[in-house]
């Protein structure tokens, strides 16, 4: 995905926080959970990084994906729940999606944008890209 290793954001923020690793509040298993969730794709690297884990280190009791979802930060990636979001970004955008079946096909990554937007940033991108394109060429 491009994105920095666990490993790498861990090493930052103990030098950003002047922490020796032997103080570092949590415990393997606990740190395992929250990179579960991102290699599970239930939640992007960015929220996590930015997100649960300055969240979960301030309460280290806490279930990780529990706080995930407290914090509004799991993706939806369930097709039903996001073909509705699809649909409306398709109607708003007549235009663009005249120009997408006229052979504009970069125009994917705008339709993908406003979905992402209409979701709140939540949506699994991977997903609504596969449902815009099904959109697009199905109804054409």
């Amino acid at each position: 995905d491009g994105d920095p290793s666990t490993d790498a954001v861990l090493v930052a923020y103990l030098n950003d926080q002047g922490i020796d690793i032997r103080k570092f509040p949590l415990r393997p298993e606990q740190l395992a959970a929250l990179v579960k969730l991102v290699e599970t794709d239930q939640v992007s690297f960015t929220a996590a990084s930015q997100t649960l884990f300055p969240a979960y280190l301030a309460d280290t009791s806490s279930n990780p994906l529990e706080l995930a979802k407290k914090l509004n930060i799991v993706k939806e990636s369930d097709a039903n729940a996001l073909l509705p979001l699809v649909q409306e970004t398709l109607a708003k955008l007549p235009e663009e999606v005249h120009r997408y079946r006229e052979g504009k096909k970069g125009l994917l990554g705008l339709f993908v944008g406003e979905v992402m937007k209409a979701s709140g940033g939540k949506a699994d991108p991977k997903v609504v890209a596969n449902l815009v394109r099904e959109s697009l060429e199905k109804e054409a």
